[in-house]
């Protein structure tokens, strides 16, 4: 009974708060940048599939577990494109959101530089079982819970650029949440509650140290998303052997923060990579732990084939 009791609460805090956690679910877009920004889509040049699976609050009964399906791949010359799954249960709670990415790259060999712009479309749904109001702790007339026992769907945007210089900085900064927080102002008096259109952002940055067969990359990732606190990953990243041992640790710091450690491998187009996360905050006593795995392949992109006209030019030249 008294599970019973905590998963309803949860889950009308959950619902409460859904929106907060749309950019901040996965910890391996250290490894999968489109997870947090849809300018990556396409800028490796090559055809990357990831699935990813988290699961969370191991504490709580009917804790929270994600999947979420990416794709990213380049659709033309400096166009990528990219689209994502998510499905997400939480005791009797699901939720679902789908995403589709645009990106135009800019590349500049010359100078070290390349940069990526993009943006994408989302549509989101979430949805109680009807059973809760069998539960002998439900109470008739709480309006969030029965509001979501219908499918609850909306639309969103994020815009975003990405940037990579010399082969060592990279820069990221995605603008999420613009139509809901855009609707939330419009609906709002902004004389009594904050304004928060163009307020969420996910910032990042890192620096990579090359070194003989090794590779390490320190960054922060700062992120203010609807109706979240302002949070803040320190990420330090080691790759070994080419690219073959991958390990990392993060760590967020505060009342919320938390402490991961990353490990993984790549090899040829297979990568799989598995995080462990424990939380520094009070709740720790039944939030032991997260687990998270990401499975990946990636493809390099077909050379394309001469036309009949640039062989000609050719034949000419020589």
């Amino acid at each position: 009974m008294k599970k019973s009791l905590l998963i309803i609460l949860l889950a009308t805090a959950f619902i409460a708060k859904v929106s907060a956690q749309d950019e901040a679910i996965f910890g391996h877009y250290l490894v999968n940048p489109i997870l947090i920004n849809p300018a990556y889509s396409g800028m490796t040049g090559k055809y990357q599939i990831f699935g990813h699976l988290r699961n969370q609050w191991t504490g709580f009964p009917g804790q929270p577990k994600t999947y979420a399906v990416s794709l990213n791949a380049p659709l033309a010359q400096n166009v990528g494109m990219g689209g994502m799954l998510l499905n997400e249960k939480f005791g009797l709670l699901d939720r679902m959101r789908a995403q589709l990415s645009y990106a135009y790259h800019y590349d500049n060999a010359k100078k070290g530089f390349k940069a990526g712009f993009g943006f994408s479309t989302e549509v989101h749904r979430t949805r109680l079982d009807a059973s809760i109001t069998t539960d002998p702790f439900f109470e008739s007339g709480d309006r969030i819970i029965e509001a979501n026992m219908k499918n609850v769907s909306f639309f969103d945007a994020t815009a975003g650029g990405y940037a990579v210089i010399n082969d060592k900085i990279n820069l990221s900064l995605a603008l999420p949440n613009l139509i809901r927080a855009r609707l939330g102002v419009i609906s709002n008096d902004s004389t009594t509650k904050e304004k928060t259109f163009l307020r969420q952002f996910i910032f990042s940055g890192g620096y990579k140290i090359k070194m003989e067969k090794m590779t390490f990359e320190p960054s922060l990732v700062a992120r203010k998303v609807y109706q979240a606190p302002f949070e803040v990953d320190l990420n330090m990243v080691g790759r070994f052997f080419d690219d073959k041992l991958f390990l990392g640790v993060s760590m967020r710091p505060g009342n919320s923060g938390n402490m991961g450690l990353m490990v993984g491998t790549k090899q040829d187009f297979f990568q799989v990579y598995y995080s462990y996360n424990s939380s520094l905050a009070e709740v720790k006593t039944y939030n032991r732990q997260a687990h998270e795995v990401t499975l990946g392949v990636e493809f390099a992109r077909k050379q394309q084939t001469q036309s009949p006209t640039e062989k000609k030019k050719k034949r000419y030249k020589n």
